[in-house]
């Protein structure tokens, strides 16, 4: 059954999708050399880092989201739900607008595409650092973000 995003349950199925890393097929796609440097990258990839959902009220979310995603050694270890304030505290602020996650998730638009065009956002952090994991972030979250399904909240009325 698909979790309301940014539940408990979506977060430690994220999470989960993200700390797995590439199906075989997945592997078989890109060449072995491409998927060494995405390890490198990840064991580099040492940050709290905040991702934060973006307010959407055309989508059901009219005050922002957020989680605390501790990352070592490219793996997520005791992710939580956060407050907004928390998540953007953080050494990497990562920011998404539901409409882009959903986007991602049903194959519309690839995470790298997201990333290119700012609609997954570095929104805190270090350009370089981001920059030089790239290829990193954009598999990680591309997994967890393909991989968890989801269900948005019902619309709530006034």
């Amino acid at each position: 059954m698909a979790e309301e995003l940014f539940s408990e349950a979506w977060l430690h199925e994220f999470v989960r999708n993200g700390n797995n890393g590439p199906t075989a097929r997945e592997r078989e796609e890109k060449l072995p050399n491409y998927w060494e440097a995405v390890a490198k990258q990840g064991a580099t990839y040492n940050f709290p880092t905040g991702l934060i959902l973006k307010a959407e009220p055309a989508k059901g979310y009219p005050q922002p989201l957020a989680a605390l995603l501790p990352f070592q050694q490219g793996r997520v270890i005791g992710e939580r739900l956060c407050s907004v304030q928390e998540a953007s505290q953080q050494e990497m602020v990562i920011q998404i607008a539901p409409s882009v996650y959903e986007r991602v998730n049903a194959g519309e638009e690839e995470i790298g595409e997201a990333m290119m065009y700012r609609d997954l956002l570095l929104a805190k952090g270090d350009v370089a650092t981001f920059f030089l994991c790239s290829y990193f972030i954009q598999e990680w979250f591309g997994f967890a973000m393909r991989r968890t399904a989801f269900r948005l909240p019902a619309m709530q009325t006034a």
